[in-house]
């Protein structure tokens, strides 16, 4: 017999103490790659220019080329944690923030990685030494396991007694069972029982009464005296036909401009911009406003108006038709308030909105 010791000392922890060396090494690595590439003078005015970022958050060492400093501050320090708004737009070009969006996504990688390999250590950490306390306790840092070594004696020697048992294994026979003679039944003797005489007896028939016929007198039909009816004649309604005067009623009017007079204005004003072009930065511009809008932000024009977003809030009013109350759910709408600049000249004009309107009226 034969004993092997199975070691249990913190094997494991120091597994993962090597590993998480490795991956700060990958971490550093990595933020040295990113300056390398990305650490050049354009992007600082870049970022400087975008307006995503403060200028007292950008490091410019960082971008410089002397050599590799700050890697692990990174471009905008440690606000790249949550700088999540990466895109810019300069000019008519859109453009990601490639150095801020590395370092933003080396950080939360090292940080959780970190985090995670920490927490598997210390749990790695307490349970082998809870399995060594186990151990010192009985005497020993190592668990003892034992190992039989079995030879070829003991194979044939347990082999032999199978063979033994099973010669000792008594079969029990089952009994025979004696055949026993059935008992021969006794015929049944079966005395002849002598009819008896039935004695024909004769009816005599019996005429049926005959049924005399009903006689049925005949109802002298009534006369059905023919009733004329005399025809009513409808009354002729005379069909007047009503005449129908024009009058001239005054409504309010006002002329449209459509998105697409927009365009051709402008296309005219700006003759050196392709059609393309000025529909693309006229959508763009009314995409960005409805934008705007949604996120509770008010659009200022100068020399034009203001834009911003109303909440109404639910409310009783009647219905005119028919004078009734009803409940008016509560909405948000976009309400314009026109500049002082564009009031003015406004009201230089005589434009009133009113103008007239041909309207056909029934007599």
């Amino acid at each position: 017999m034969s004993i092997e010791m199975k070691n249990k000392k913190h094997t494991n922890s120091i597994a993962m103490i090597f590993l998480l060396v490795l991956f700060i090494a990958l971490v550093i690595a990595f933020k040295l790659i990113n300056q390398a590439t990305n650490g050049t003078s354009e992007w600082v005015q870049t970022i400087a220019n975008s307006g995503l970022v403060e200028s007292k958050y950008v490091d410019a060492t960082w971008f410089t080329n002397n050599g590799l400093s700050h890697f692990l501050t990174g471009p905008i320090g440690f606000k790249s944690f949550a700088q999540f708004k990466l895109v810019t737009r300069i000019g008519e070009n859109n453009i990601f923030l490639l150095p801020v969006f590395w370092d933003l996504l080396i950080n939360w990688i090292a940080l959780v990685g970190t985090i995670f390999l920490v927490i598997s250590i210390i749990l790695s950490f307490v349970n082998e030494n809870r399995i060594n306390r186990i151990l010192s306790e009985k005497g020993s840092t190592t668990a003892a396991e034992e190992v039989k070594e079995i030879t070829k004696d003991e194979i044939k020697q347990e082999a032999k007694e199978l063979e033994e048992k099973l010669e000792e294994v008594v079969v029990v026979k089952k009994p025979v069972k004696k055949k026993t003679k059935k008992p021969v039944a006794k015929k049944q003797t079966v005395k002849k029982v002598a009819e008896p005489k039935v004695e024909e007896v004769k009816v005599a028939e019996t005429k049926k009464p005959v049924a005399k016929k009903q006689t049925v007198k005949k109802v002298a039909e009534p006369k059905v005296e023919e009733v004329k009816v005399a025809e009513t004649k409808k009354p002729e309604v005379a069909l007047s036909t009503s005449k129908n005067e024009t009058v001239y009623v005054i409504k309010k009017h006002y002329n449209q401009v459509s998105k697409k007079d927009l365009l051709i204005k402008i296309e005219e004003a700006n003759s050196e911009f392709s059609k393309k072009s000025v529909k693309k930065v006229v959508d763009s511009a009314f995409e960005i406003m409805s934008n705007a809008i949604l996120n509770n932000e008010e659009i200022v024009i100068p020399n034009f108006g203001k834009l911003s977003k109303i909440h109404k809030e639910a409310k009783k009013g009647k219905n005119p038709l028919t004078g009734e109350s009803i409940d008016i759910l509560a909405s948000n709408t976009v309400k314009f308030k026109a500049n002082k600049h564009l009031k003015e000249n406004m009201s230089k004009g005589k434009w009133t909105g009113l103008t007239k309107v041909k309207k056909e009226i029934k007599k």
